[in-house]
């Protein structure tokens, strides 16, 4: 038996490393001249509980690249960083983008542009550079209006405000945390709920949701913050308290229309999508 150990041992911590060797990599994109609004910041906060718990039961090394904090970052920036991103462990990693901050329908494609400084970019753009990605999922969410760009627009008082354009680049340098180290060891549910959405079997998935369909605004509250964060937080938790084998992203995003709808009184509709990354784009929702 003894001359077996050194293999068992050698194969104890391999997997090990495999455990261990799981990605979550969130972007977390705040227009600057909205970042320090108190309900920015604490849509920012509501971001980053919920992403250390998907982290947290999934076992996942959490990278947090914040381009949040800073008015010098450009539309161009953003898109460059996205570029030049590799994730380790690929064939398990989660990448998640996530917008907040003023944006436009551009013509006819559901997908709005968001209106970055020093320059816009095209939802459709951002959506090609990470399909292009090799990670098992891919979720982007874009919490932007999506109503036709105007020179001067008149904002209703619970829609979005203005945004300054301020030219600059920013260098992005992401902060790591180890979910599995810290607090109690999360509910077996979640577990299974969080595994089975991010952990698609044997297919590459790409999860698009944009909180508002064409021509309407993105509505919020000056002190709860976004209507439509707070819809996905719950439908997650929802998921959580189900069944994980019964919920798919089509039920998740279903609950989030549902939920902004009540909120909004029908005022605003989000639009989603799903599908392999190595599908063509769709424009539209299921």
């Amino acid at each position: 038996m003894n001359r077996f150990y050194p293999v068992w041992a050698v194969i104890l911590l391999v997997a090990q490393q495999q455990v261990r060797a799981q990605h979550l990599y969130v972007f977390s994109v705040v227009e600057p001249s909205l970042a320090g609004r108190p309900d920015r910041t604490g849509d920012v906060r509501k971001l980053q509980k919920l992403t250390d718990e998907v982290a947290r039961c999934g076992n996942y090394t959490k990278h947090w690249y914040d381009f949040g904090d800073s008015a010098a970052f450009t539309g161009q920036t953003v898109l460059k960083t996205l570029e030049s991103f590799i994730p380790q462990s690929e064939e398990t990693a989660i990448v998640w983008f996530h917008y907040a901050g003023q944006g436009y329908s551009d013509g006819p494609k559901a997908w709005p542009t968001l209106q970055l400084n020093g320059g816009d970019v095209p939802l459709r753009d951002i959506l090609a550079v990470l399909r292009s990605k090799t990670a098992r999922t891919v979720l982007v969410t874009v919490d932007t209006g999506n109503r036709p760009r105007l020179s001067s627009p008149i904002l209703p008082t619970d829609g979005q405000t203005g945004s300054t354009n301020l030219p600059g680049s920013l260098s992005v340098i992401p902060q790591q945390t180890n979910p599995s180290q810290t607090n109690l060891p999360p509910q077996k549910n979640a577990v299974d709920a969080y595994r089975h959405l991010f952990r698609a079997a044997n297919v590459q998935q790409l999860i698009v949701m944009a909180s508002a369909s064409r021509g309407q605004w993105a509505y919020r509250s000056s002190k709860q913050g976004s209507v439509w964060l707070d819809a996905l937080i719950n439908a997650f938790a929802l998921v959580v308290r189900k069944q994980a084998a019964e919920q798919t992203w089509k039920h998740v995003q279903e609950t989030v229309v549902q939920i902004t709808q009540q909120r909004t009184r029908q005022r605003q509709t989000p639009v989603y999508n799903r599908q392999t990354i190595t599908c063509c784009e769709t424009e539209t929702s299921y």
